[in-house]
């Protein structure tokens, strides 16, 4: 697998003003607005741990995606986070998603949460 560069990346909260996302540089380029980068010593959002933890989730777009042929497919998800809250109607009008030439279905919109 290639090596993906990570960067802090601003978010926009719908309520809560602007916190830092840490996102690959391929992430943040399917985006509709280019995001800017976030400043240092902003919080960060919970991108990778359960729904029972504390903090902001962010909104992001269900990915899915099969793989091989019957009777040996495989259904792979994933999840693409939406930075800003402008991008929101024009990417959940998104049917697929291409990240690394893989092609992704989008199947579903999970908004933000704040617990």
């Amino acid at each position: 697998m290639a090596q993906q560069n990570f960067k802090r990346y601003a978010y926009g909260s719908d309520s809560s003003g602007v916190f830092a996302i840490r996102a690959s540089t391929k992430v943040a380029g399917l985006q509709t607005t280019t995001p800017a980068l976030a400043a240092p010593g902003v919080p960060t959002v919970r991108t990778g741990r359960g729904n029972r933890g504390y903090g902001v989730r962010p909104r992001y777009l269900r990915l899915s995606r099969t793989a091989g042929t019957a009777p040996n497919e495989k259904v792979y998800y994933d999840k693409l986070p939406i930075f800003l809250v402008a991008d929101v109607a024009t990417m959940r009008a998104l049917t697929t998603v291409t990240l690394d030439g893989v092609v992704w279905n989008v199947v579903g919109y999970v908004p933000e949460s704040i617990r």
